[in-house]
């Protein structure tokens, strides 16, 4: 028999039946389907044909403003969750840092263990490039890197715990490479580029990102 979905939330479920049974199905809606049912136009009365909305032969169910903000709120939060803006331990450099085998663009990952979050930066894959091998970069490691080096070179501390714009203002590029790191930032109106060796180095299962000393 074909699961159906479940159009209650599972707190109203529980309400309807004790024992949290639902009586249209024990299917619940995923984040991603939400979103799509959240932005489907046929909400409006209309209908979509490679790529373009018609007129439908049904009544709209929310009216065309209502819709536009709701739209308009979850492309916000899904913007903020790309760069990492609402997550506890935002990505400082999203955006910035590239791998240097690939010239990949490494995005923010995490994963989790034993109730702790560990977090990365993680090469993007593509069809061109999958000869090479995905780099995976501690984001704390490679962050504390790049904060030492703006004191050492700038004389500045940005405040990692306050808007991370205040970082980028400095940083324009980093890119990831086996044994060194290469920093591009603003500099009295130009650019430059510093060269940071670093080593890696095993704690127990995770791998640690060290400057090192040459």
């Amino acid at each position: 028999m074909p699961c159906r979905r479940n159009w209650l939330s599972r707190d109203q479920d529980q309400e309807a039946d004790g024992a949290g049974r639902s009586p249209h199905g024990d299917a619940h809606f995923s984040r991603s389907a939400l979103y799509q049912m959240l932005r489907n136009r046929i909400c409006l009365g209309e209908i979509r044909h490679r790529g373009t909305a018609y007129p439908g032969d049904h009544d709209a169910i929310v009216d065309a403003d209502f819709f536009m903000k709701v739209g308009a709120l979850l492309e916000n939060n899904r913007n903020d969750h790309t760069a990492g803006i609402q997550a506890e331990h935002p990505s400082l450099l999203c955006g910035l840092v590239w791998d240097g085998e690939g010239r990949r663009r490494m995005v923010p990952s995490y994963s989790n263990k034993k109730g702790a979050r560990y977090r990365y930066y993680v090469s993007q894959q593509d069809k061109d490039r999958l000869k090479f091998q995905v780099s995976r970069v501690p984001a704390g490691d490679l962050e504390s890197v790049i904060i030492a080096q703006l004191g050492d070179h700038l004389g500045i501390e940005p405040n990692c715990s306050g808007p991370r714009d205040q970082l980028r203002t400095y940083v324009e590029k980093v890119v990831v490479e086996k044994d060194r790191i290469l920093l591009i930032i603003a500099d009295r109106g130009g650019s430059k580029q510093v060269e940071v060796p670093v080593t890696w180095i095993r704690r127990g299962n995770q791998r640690k990102l060290l400057p090192s000393a040459g």
